[in-house]
């Protein structure tokens, strides 16, 4: 009879002493989950930034190609296919 309840006494123990690790684990932060959140988004401004450069080399283009009339197109029509 001793014996058996060493044994539940001892079992108790045990698995009193399981939770408290268990419960002291689960409450430790999570280091570092920062860092790579911080470089993509320097590599998402970087990226936005190259498309606004791109972009405006586009508008550019397109300011240059409106500005051609429809004459000058003409004749570089007639000259393309001459050759």
């Amino acid at each position: 009879m001793k014996k058996q309840v060493l044994i539940y006494i001892l079992c108790c123990l045990i698995i009193l002493l399981i939770g408290s690790i268990a419960r002291e684990c689960s409450n430790l932060p999570v280091k570092g989950i920062d860092e790579p959140k911080d470089s993509l988004i320097v590599v998402n401004d970087s990226l936005k930034i190259q498309v606004i450069k791109l972009d405006s080399i586009k508008n550019e283009e397109v300011k240059k190609v409106l500005n051609i009339s429809n004459d000058s197109s003409i004749k570089l029509f007639k000259e393309l296919v001459s050759k």
